[in-house]
């Protein structure tokens, strides 16, 4: 004989024959284990990690895996502490089969573009279905330049949140899987749940990962040339096209009267070689930090973190930093359940621009000659080349692109179990997107220097509000059949407010805020 427990793990034995002396409780992702059977028993099950894989979490509810007739892959917390980066999505790459995440800068904290199982719908983009705990993130890009098409410059709300308070992540890809959301699903749907408190005393846990990275060997087709190189390139070019002896001049010579006439630089002199990729790129380097306290008993359990990431860019003058933090509550009282949840983080990125030749370094340095000089003989940066990639990203003078952005998600709950099989469920959530853009094209900058400069400013906020009620039958007959029914109903509203202003013809460029121009 058996029975299931409710939604709190109650249950009740009648009519046990004289003979039982041991009774045996199981769930799906702890581990089984045999009592004594007596009155009043209280059990504390312990998680197997051998079974997490055993439930798909939807989010509107867990089933088993076994039952579970949709395509879908869960990624635990174990697996995402493997990689360091600042949005967890990009952990995901090669985890999850069908996935792709694509950076197309590969910058600090810049937007990670994915797709699941390619493009699902015409109209409505290529992203997937955020979902946090059982409420939808607002995810659309944000940011000026993603308005003006480019994109790869866009603010990602994902890499405001942080991979360790991340219990797991479930990726919903076909349309079986996916149907209980609707259109919004098109593109599959990512579940995040993230981590809670747990019965017992309180225990702490502190992570510190420290980490670097740095360019590789660069393919023989992309390394910048060298200055010997370039000029027996240009000499046995010149020779080539029969110029080796024309008016008693050798191709060396008429190399260096075509770099006098359009560079005024005498390449029979001993000039400096420059190699611009060094000039650009140095040794990145990444820190995090994390503290989280959990525990609780019966009637209320928590879950408290606090977390700080800092990530310096390969590209000099781009990098993010990070502060995040949780508080997790969940409690109960007879056959009501209720819970809070709060998560915040703020996020402060320099990059470069990038959306256009001019002001993109890494294509830059491809069209600058290595005898041209970072620097002119007097130190001041050398205006003459195209575009000075030094200069543009010069930390007090240069261009400047910062990002600041605040998340605030509150989700509160509730649930009332009507009788063991019925239970009535209401989530809210409160989703708070801050957005803060600075731009700063500085004389360096070939496209604004005969204008005085450019200063842009861009404020977005997004807002989100969404309020769930569920109420879900579950129950097993003759230890065998299985029914499940779910009925819902969503509300969902989304805010969005933007502001933005330009100013140009500053009369210094040691100032920097719109109201100097």
């Amino acid at each position: 004989m058996g029975t299931i427990t409710d939604v709190d793990g109650n249950f009740n034995l009648s009519n046990v024959p004289s003979s039982a002396k041991t009774l045996q409780i199981s769930y799906i992702g702890m581990q089984t284990q045999e009592v004594a059977i007596k009155p009043n028993l209280r059990v504390v099950l312990k998680s197997d990690a051998q079974l997490i894989d055993e439930v798909v979490v939807t989010g509107y509810g867990v089933t088993k895996k076994a039952a579970f007739t949709g395509s879908a892959q869960t990624v635990d917390n174990k697996d995402l502490m493997k990689k360091t980066d600042a949005n967890f999505m990009k952990s995901l790459e090669g985890s999850v089969a069908g996935l792709q995440v694509n950076s197309l800068t590969g910058q600090p904290g810049a937007y990670a573009s994915t797709t699941i199982r390619g493009v699902g719908s015409m109209n409505s983009g290529t992203e997937p279905l955020y979902v946090i705990d059982g409420i939808a993130i607002y995810t659309d890009k944000m940011g000026a330049y993603n308005k003006a098409g480019t994109g790869d410059m866009a603010a990602s709300p994902m890499a405001n949140i942080n991979p360790n308070d991340i219990e797991s992540i479930t990726v919903l890809k076909d349309a079986t899987a996916t149907a209980i959301y609707g259109a919004r699903a098109a593109n599959g749907v990512i579940v995040v749940t993230t981590k809670k408190g747990s019965l017992g005393k309180a225990r702490f846990n502190v992570n510190a990962k420290v980490g670097t990275s740095f360019v590789g060997k660069i393919d023989h087709n992309y390394r910048t040339t060298n200055l010997d190189k370039y000029k027996e390139i240009w000499t046995e070019g010149l020779t080539n096209a029969g110029y080796d002896g024309e008016d008693g001049m050798t191709s060396a010579e008429w190399l260096n009267a075509y770099v006098m006439d359009w560079y005024n630089v005498d390449l029979t002199q001993n000039i400096k070689s420059v190699d611009w990729l060094k000039e650009i790129l140095q040794n990145g380097f990444s820190q995090e930090y994390d503290i989280s306290a959990q525990g609780g008993n019966e009637n209320l359990r928590y879950y408290i973190s606090g977390g700080y990431f800092q990530n310096t860019g390969i590209v000099i003058g781009t990098g993010m930093k990070r502060y995040s933090g949780r508080i997790s509550l969940d409690g109960k009282s007879g056959r009501i359940g209720y819970g809070l949840s709060v998560n915040g983080a703020l996020s402060d990125i320099n990059n470069t621009m990038t959306e256009s030749q001019y002001t993109n370094p890494i294509v830059a340095v491809y069209d600058i000659r290595p005898f041209e000089q970072v620097r002119n003989e007097d130190g001041t940066y050398n205006t003459n080349v195209n575009y000075n990639p030094v200069a543009i990203n010069d930390k007090e003078k240069g261009d400047k692109r910062n990002q600041k952005q605040i998340t605030l998600v509150v989700n509160p709950y509730f649930t009332y179990n009507i009788i063991d099989v019925l239970t009535w469920k209401t989530n809210a959530g409160l989703s708070l997107i801050d957005l803060d853009e600075f731009f700063y094209s500085s004389i360096y900058n070939p496209q604004y220097s005969g204008s005085g400069m450019l200063g842009q400013r861009n404020q977005e906020r997004a807002t989100t509000l969404t309020i769930t009620n569920t109420v879900n039958f579950n129950r097993t007959f003759k230890d065998m059949h299985h029914l499940n029914v779910l009925l819902g109903q969503e509300a969902q509203k989304i805010s969005y407010r933007t502001i933005y202003a330009a100013a140009s013809g500053y009369p210094s460029d040691a100032v920097f805020e719109l109201d100097n121009a």
